[in-house]
């Protein structure tokens, strides 16, 4: 009998945890911030750093949780780069960009943002997905709102 437990042990140590970690999952790209496989093309950012290294997120907000954090130290970072969603394959300045958060639009994450190169882009798309304007500032101060709350002193769910 405790051989048969033994084996019973072992096929549950090799066999069950592989199919739950994400960043395993078959080579496919996973957030840094909150580790699920990048699947929405519309979606997400990267940060370059001085050292060279590319960090990928699979929603603004993962970006923008993962600065707030300082999960990389603001020093370190070069740039920050969002995805536009009407040009998934092209990256914008996430300084310069103009996000609107839309819960038309459903994002990874569900805080809703998408990426413009221009205030006046967004605003057509506002015109199909009402929503609010932001920029980098003011997404940071949502997702702090939304997310993290008790960095502003707020109550703790």
């Amino acid at each position: 009998m405790l051989k048969g437990s033994t084996f019973l042990w072992f096929v549950f140590l090799v066999v069950w945890p592989a199919g739950l970690i994400a960043g395993e999952d078959r080579g496919r790209p996973t957030c840094d911030y909150c580790r699920m496989i990048i699947t929405e093309k519309e979606y997400g950012g990267k940060i370059k750093t001085v050292k060279g290294k590319t960090l990928i997120f699979d929603a603004t907000e993962c970006m923008a949780a993962f600065v707030i954090k300082a999960m990389v130290k603001p020093a370190e970072i070069r740039s920050l780069w969002s995805v536009h969603f009407s040009q998934p394959g092209r990256m914008l300045n996430a300084k310069t960009a103009c996000y609107l958060q839309s819960n038309s639009m459903m994002s990874p994450m569900s805080i809703n943002l998408s990426a413009y190169r221009s205030r006046v882009e967004a605003e057509r798309m506002r015109e199909k997905h009402p929503g609010e304007l932001l920029n980098w500032a003011q997404v940071l101060d949502f997702v702090k709102q939304k997310w993290f709350r008790e960095m502003l002193g707020g109550p703790r769910r």
